[in-house]
């Protein structure tokens, strides 16, 4: 018989610099951690100097 695991999914919601190479270095975060990432919103702020994130993810 099988059984179903349940998935915990969480949505997190991040202010970042940007710069070259910062998706990586936040994907690469949570990736060393056991989290996957499932989905991946990002967008400029009005400066353009600041990107908001917004990740999907669970373990």
């Amino acid at each position: 018989m099988l059984h179903a695991q349940q998935k915990s999914q969480v949505i997190l919601e991040l202010a970042v610099r940007n710069h070259p190479g910062v998706m990586s270095h936040v994907c690469g975060l949570f990736a060393r951690r056991a989290f996957n990432v499932e989905g991946i919103l990002c967008m400029p702020l009005k400066d353009g100097k600041q990107s908001r994130i917004w990740l999907l993810g669970g373990r």
